[in-house]
């Protein structure tokens, strides 16, 4: 045998060792198929929701909504009565101020109002988001009016806060006005409804 004939020969038995070998790696690197799995064909084409599925969901978002939105409006009507009763707290501290230094409420004379005399801006300039006026009267008492952003009825939109005085110290009385009150919905928990106005 020549040499050429052992090149040859080496060559061919190169290849044949060579060409079983990639073949086998290339039916390895193949993905298998759904049945070689174990899954049929029918059972990867079936998911998702069904119709009556998304309905049922719909239905319970639209009951869950029509309870929320609701209650959530109410907690949003009571925060901004929460901010009427924090813009009165410096009135409260002015009519305090004025009791203990003369023994008396405030009240309009020679030529002042009661705002001038407890030295707080007038009524209608004591304003927030959600808070109209923050009015002092005679005796002292509060009157806190809302705007439409705590009750849409105009006219139905106040409490007031009325002082009490025993043994020189002052007590705050938290009240719904009978016709010009807020609902009790929307009113702090200790606001009771004053049968006077």
């Amino acid at each position: 045998m020549t040499t050429k004939d052992q090149l040859c020969l080496e060559h061919v038995k190169v290849k044949l060792i060579a060409f079983p070998a990639t073949r086998h790696a290339a039916e390895t690197d193949r993905a298998p198929s759904p049945k070689q799995k174990g899954l049929s064909v029918k059972h990867a084409s079936q998911q998702g929701f069904t119709l009556i599925e998304l309905m049922v969901v719909v239905a319970i978002v639209g009951i869950l909504a029509t309870l929320a939105i609701p209650a959530y409006q109410d907690y949003t009507r009571r925060t901004h009565v929460t901010e009427g009763l924090q813009l009165a707290s410096s009135a409260k501290t002015a009519v305090v101020t004025y009791y203990a230094v003369n023994g008396k409420h405030a009240e309009e004379a020679s030529g002042k109002t009661i705002h001038q005399q407890l030295g707080l801006a007038a009524g209608d300039k004591i304003q927030g988001n959600a808070v109209a006026s923050i009015n002092v009267g005679a005796s002292g008492v509060i009157t806190v009016a809302y705007n439409e952003k705590v009750y849409e009825e105009a006219g139905k939109n106040t409490l007031t806060l009325s002082p009490s005085t025993a043994s020189g110290s002052i007590k705050w009385d938290c009240k719904l006005p009978t016709n010009t009150g807020l609902p009790s919905k929307y009113a702090p928990s200790n606001c009771v409804e004053d049968d006077e106005t």
